[in-house]
């Protein structure tokens, strides 16, 4: 009885070329689908067992060989790039300190009119032109002013004369005529006691006849109409003498009246009356220089020796507050001002010289000097200034960009040619070569001098670096060296 044993599984494709041993015992085996004897069979077998010796001797041969060649040295890969390299040095580094700035006048001046509402007449100088202190640069017109001046002048005489008046209110005539009425009353008084005297004298003559004709009445020598006569005589006389000493006292009272007249026409007014007149001259005083001020206003005249950089006074114009006529630059001096970093600030000196260079052609290069530095920094820019004066006779004007080189001495110091040094992306490097391999080096340079630059840190004197070439390299690439 025969069996048929299938090793193969039943989802198994029918080209591949699979052998199913036969389990012990069976007499047929099935070979790609396929009722086979098991001796026929065999030799396919065999063949497969072959194939999986001849991979596994192949693999060892090939791991034998790979182990010699690592074992054998690497041959070194060819250069990238042909380059030119020269050692890093020391060397005498002159420092300069390059600034920038505007050129401006020195000590600007803008001159207007400090009278408002006035009409331009004249103006008497260009853009250009040089000018002396004081001399007149436009004239307003003063009209008005001057008509306001003649008032004011002539109030200013009425109350020179009102002072003067009251002051001494009377004439020489009055006073004069003062001076003979007191004459007068004093020879009235005069008179008047004369007449006293007479009237007294009067008086006692006929007290004693009055007395002695009382005696006689008594005696009865006398009729007693006599004796009264006598009494009547003496009162009359007694009359007199009292009328006269009112007459003289009247007189005494003239007289003195007539003194005080003529001591106050001399002394003059009433001391109130002169302050106040005192005060209306000094006011109209005061009115007059003002108005005359103004007047010496309508002359635009130069403050100062200088150099008018712009007109704006056009004839016809009406003066504005504010409104600037002319533009000068005093003593016709310029300067640079430069605007510097604050670190750099310090390496910079008064009276140190500066040379200056111009874009423009026409303009020579010339040298200047530190006049001033800034006390103060920029808090945003970080910037402080540095005026530079420039000498007068330059062809440099106001408003020129210049380019201005401090020297600030010389030293000793690392350096390589500037071609060496790259900056990408904020950062500065050169490469050097170490054997055949180009090496990254960062560094830090301070500054150009001429076709060499300044390097403090990251670089050793004797170091060859990468001149020409470098700019095609990395960090590592093999290179050739050119003799």
């Amino acid at each position: 009885m025969k069996t048929d044993v299938d090793f193969s599984p039943t989802t198994a494709p029918a080209e591949h070329s699979q052998l199913h041993a036969p389990s012990p015992g069976s007499t047929r085996v099935l070979y790609k689908g396929k009722a086979v004897s098991p001796w026929m069979a065999r030799p396919r077998m065999l063949s497969g067992a072959a194939v999986v010796i001849v991979i596994i001797g192949a693999a060892v041969a090939y791991g034998i060989n790979y182990a010699h060649k690592a074992a054998q040295p690497t041959a070194a890969p060819p250069p990238v790039v042909t380059v030119a390299v020269a050692p890093a040095q020391i060397a005498s580094v002159t420092h300069n300190l390059e600034v920038t700035g505007s050129v401006s006048a020195w000590d600007p001046l803008s001159v207007g009119s400090e009278i408002t509402g006035l009409r331009i007449e004249k103006v008497n100088v260009e853009e250009g032109d040089r000018v002396k202190q004081g001399q007149v640069m436009a004239v307003l017109n003063s009209a008005v002013l001057q008509a306001q001046l003649d008032q004011a002048r002539a109030r200013l005489l009425s109350s020179q004369t009102n002072l003067k008046k009251s002051i001494q209110p009377n004439r020489f005539e009055d006073i004069q005529s003062l001076r003979a009425a007191l004459s007068q009353a004093r020879a009235n008084t005069a008179e008047q006691e004369a007449m006293l005297a007479q009237a007294e004298a009067n008086l006692s003559n006929a007290e004693r006849n009055e007395k002695r004709f009382s005696d006689l009445s008594k005696q009865g020598a006398v009729s007693q109409a006599d004796y009264e006569s006598r009494q009547t005589t003496a009162a009359v006389a007694q009359a007199e003498v009292n009328h006269m000493r009112e007459s003289v006292r009247a007189a005494n009272f003239a007289c003195r009246q007539a003194i005080e007249r003529l001591g106050m026409a001399v002394v003059g007014g009433r001391q109130e009356d002169i302050e106040i007149a005192r005060a209306t001259v000094a006011e109209n005083l005061a009115t007059v220089k003002q108005l005359e001020a103004q007047v010496a206003q309508t002359n635009i005249c130069a403050p100062a020796d200088a150099l008018v950089l712009k007109r704006d006074a056009h004839i016809g114009d009406i003066t504005g507050a504010g409104k600037s006529l002319f533009t000068l630059m005093r003593a016709s001096r310029l300067e640079l001002r430069a605007q510097v970093p604050e670190a750099d600030l310090h390496k910079i000196a008064v009276g140190q010289s500066v040379k200056l260079v111009s874009a423009a052609t026409s303009v020579a290069a010339t040298t200047g000097y530190v006049r001033d530095i800034t006390p103060i920094v920029d808090s945003e820019s970080r910037l402080g200034t540095v005026r530079i004066d420039i000498p007068t006779d330059s062809a440099v004007k106001p408003g020129m960009f210049l380019r201005g080189t401090v020297a600030l001495g010389s030293s000793q110091a690392l350096t390589v040619p500037s071609a060496a040094i790259f900056n990408r992306d904020s950062q500065v490097f050169l490469f050097v070569v170490s054997g055949s391999q180009a090496r990254r080096r960062s560094v830090e340079t301070v500054l150009t001098v001429g076709s060499a630059v300044e390097v403090v840190s990251g670089l050793k004197p004797g170091e060859l670096v990468i001149v020409d070439g470098g700019g095609f390299l990395k960090d590592g690439d093999y290179v050739r060296v050119s003799r």
